[in-house]
């Protein structure tokens, strides 16, 4: 047991760099030999070997995505330290590690529970490091809930505890977390230029992970910004850095982030098979919220394809398993994705009656502007689908109004593109004609928004091509009847 735990003791600092890969690839043989050798020492209350081993042990699992085994193996030895009063910082750091299993699995409310006795334990403690991990562990759990506010609390505490101990990866993990602040709010320009200096700053330390995840939050912030050729290129890089460290901690939600900017290019089937292989991963790690995430978005991929009773099937599970974790966001988006499916199949009732739960959640949660407003523009076009002109213009200029304050002109030009979708259904043509001409001129517009715009286009050249041809007819029918009657 001895030596394996100055085996794991000794690969702590690979696993947290650029030698993750070749660290794995030396402890994976012997995982069943740590399992034991960790067994070992904690029935046998050696608990300074056990301490010893425990942050390499904890962090060979966390990297394997080897979730289950930790919760198991690390919740035992929390429970037996717990009767002892003598091991506190000891149960603290374990306390830490069973949180962030648990927390990886989905169960983000009991993984918050564990970091605040982490907290508390530590505090009594005077252990700095064991506090600012749990600091760190409380701002997940508050990203996980969309809670921007506590996000940046927890996280500020934490980076000013790191750079008092001079911890670098917790501080580039704390800097990290105030990114994300900053992409809950709806501040993309400003979380891009944080996860910048976090993928920096983790070369120059050689800690690709922290690298990694940045990376996959800068493709992500990318694509929804419609700016997809070059979020695929950042998620490339992430995935050769992947590839490169041989580590699985970030996989399924690379894969994720890479079908649904694949997707947005168009490519639906190459789309599909990411979200299968993200699901893949997250089933093998136990990630509840990954699984959701993945089968929410094939749900969404099949719908496209018009394979809509899968898709169905898919979405359902989602916002299932959303409701279980208790995610509201997941929820919101689950009942958008069912709306698109409805929308497809033509049922616009039904579509309507899941925009409108997605929208409802979504002013609950006072944030996520961006899926506002795509619920706002879900809502108008299929109300002028149904024929509901004077709804349509209601959410119209309500969506608008909110692109307007939060400066988000992709957002504002979809909507317009759906404004004149309800001019051609209200017969005025020339007028969607002009809109159209005005959007498709602006130099902001999305892939997306412009292919809408031009399939509109498109129709309204038909229909004018139609209407040449019927005019042409009555014109030679007259010159015939003419003919006739002299």
């Amino acid at each position: 047991a001895a030596y394996y735990a100055d085996l794991i003791a000794n690969q702590h600092a690979a696993l947290q760099g650029g030698e993750a890969g070749r660290a794995m690839q030396l402890l994976l043989p012997e995982q069943n030999n740590l399992r034991q050798a960790w067994q070992h020492l904690l029935e046998a209350k050696q608990f300074a070997q056990l301490d010893q081993m425990a942050d390499g042990f904890g962090l060979f699992l966390h990297t394997g995505a080897y979730n289950l085994a930790g919760t198991q193996l690390f919740g035992e030895a929390a429970r037996r330290l717990a009767q002892d009063n003598k091991q506190v910082a000891l149960l603290s750091k374990l306390l830490g590690w069973q949180a962030n299993f648990i927390f990886r699995q989905g169960f983000a409310t009991q993984a918050g529970a564990l970091f605040v006795r982490q907290r508390d334990i530590a505090q009594a403690a005077d252990d700095v490091r064991q506090v600012a991990l749990a600091e760190l562990g409380l701002a997940l759990v508050a990203n996980r809930h969309s809670q921007a506010e506590r996000v940046q609390r927890h996280a500020n505490k934490a980076h000013v505890l790191f750079e008092q101990i001079q911890d670098e990866a917790g501080i580039i993990a704390a800097l990290h977390q105030l990114g994300i602040v900053h992409h809950i709010r709806d501040e993309p320009i400003a979380a891009i230029g944080i996860y910048e200096q976090v993928v920096q700053t983790a070369k120059l330390l050689n800690r690709q992970p922290a690298a990694l995840s940045s990376l996959i939050n800068i493709g992500y912030i990318l694509s929804n910004r419609g700016e997809y050729h070059e979020a695929a290129l950042r998620l490339q890089q992430a995935e050769r850095l992947l590839e490169q460290a041989a580590f699985s901690l970030e996989q399924g939600r690379l894969f994720y982030h890479l079908g649904r900017v694949t997707f947005f290019l168009g490519d639906f089937a190459k789309a599909q098979q990411y979200f299968e292989q993200s699901r893949a991963a997250h089933l093998r790690s136990g990630d509840r919220h990954g699984i959701l995430s993945a089968q929410r978005w094939l749900g969404r991929v099949l719908g496209a394809r018009g394979q809509l009773g899968d898709a169905r099937r898919w979405l359902q599970q989602s916002l299932q398993m959303a409701r279980q974790l208790e995610l509201d966001t997941s929820m919101a988006l689950g009942h958008q994705y069912l709306g698109l499916v409805e929308e497809w199949a033509g049922h616009f009732s039904e579509a309507a009656t899941h925009y409108a739960e997605s929208l409802t959640i979504m002013r609950a949660l006072n944030r996520w502007q961006g899926d506002m407003l795509v619920s706002f523009d879900n809502l108008a076009r299929v109300s002028v689908k149904a024929g509901r002109f004077s709804a349509a213009q209601g959410y119209l200029d309500e969506g608008m109004t909110v692109a307007q304050a939060v400066h988000d002109e992709q957002a504002n030009l979809s909507l317009l593109v759906t404004a004149a979708m309800g001019l051609i259904q209200e017969k005025r043509p020339l007028l969607a004609q002009r809109l159209l001409k005005t959007v498709l001129a602006d130099g902001r517009i999305t892939a997306v928004v412009r292919q809408r715009a031009e399939q509109l286009v498109d129709e309204l050249d038909q229909e004018a091509d139609v209407e040449q041809v019927a005019f042409a007819s009555l014109v030679e029918a007259i010159e015939v009847a003419k003919n006739l009657s002299a």
